[in-house]
């Protein structure tokens, strides 16, 4: 990653937009290198502005002639494979439980209402957060999201593995712990997110405290990390 943290943005709102210059363009470590309206501009804006993360609302219009909403919860996968270690951020007013979480499953790295004033008005603490592998979310997203899950915490084997790494090696970036599990780093977030909903907590440490006084990570890392 770049010594600024290189942010673009898609939304069809202006105003928005502009809050988010208003609020980032004064800090010296975060740097807006491009915004579009449309969704069709995505990949092209991606390619032609190297970004170390992508703020996006859900519901933009796929073009100036196309006022259909953007299926993003489909291209997210695209986005990933064609930027693995980019980092995605949703500020949107849409929060049905269903999609976010379908959202988080498929890699990013937090889920913020527009009316979350604590969260959007400190911007550049979130997008620090999430470049090092926090999962952002609003308060009343977090609280919905932990309603669908039983009391009894139950972790995948595969989450289990993640955080036997992470106690023996806490830290491992999230993509050395993708490339020593050998999968893709949109899936380790993917498993990570899952993981923090699950245990009721919002970043890797407290997830590491969580799961050790729990007793849910007990084996050793598997053998060939």
């Amino acid at each position: 990653m770049s010594q600024k943290i290189h942010v673009s943005i898609l939304d069809d709102h202006q105003s928005i937009v502009d809050g988010y210059l208003f609020r980032l363009n004064p800090l010296p470590d975060i740097k807006i290198v491009a915004t579009t309206p449309y969704a069709e501009d995505i990949f092209s804006m991606l390619e032609n502005h190297p970004t170390d993360v992508l703020i996006l609302d859900v519901r933009v219009p796929i073009s100036p002639d196309n006022n259909n909403s953007y299926p993003i919860l489909y291209e997210i996968p695209r986005i990933f494979e064609a930027h693995p270690e980019l980092v995605i951020l949703v500020i949107s007013a849409y929060a049905s439980r269903t999609f976010v979480r379908k959202m988080l499953q498929a890699g990013i790295n937090g889920y913020i209402l527009k009316d979350d004033q604590k969260l959007v008005q400190n911007l550049g603490d979130v997008i620090r957060s999430a470049v090092q592998g926090h999962v952002c979310l609003s308060q009343s997203i977090q609280e919905e999201l932990q309603k669908s899950y039983s009391q009894e915490i139950d972790l995948t084997p595969r989450q289990i593995d993640i955080f036997s790494l992470l106690i023996s090696h806490p830290n491992v970036t999230t993509k050395e712990v993708a490339k020593r599990l050998h999968i893709a780093p949109s899936t380790a977030r993917n498993l990570l997110s899952d993981a923090y909903l699950r245990l009721g907590v919002r970043n890797r440490g407290a997830a590491l405290i969580k799961v050790q006084e729990m007793g849910l990570v007990t084996h050793p890392p598997p053998s060939e990390l």
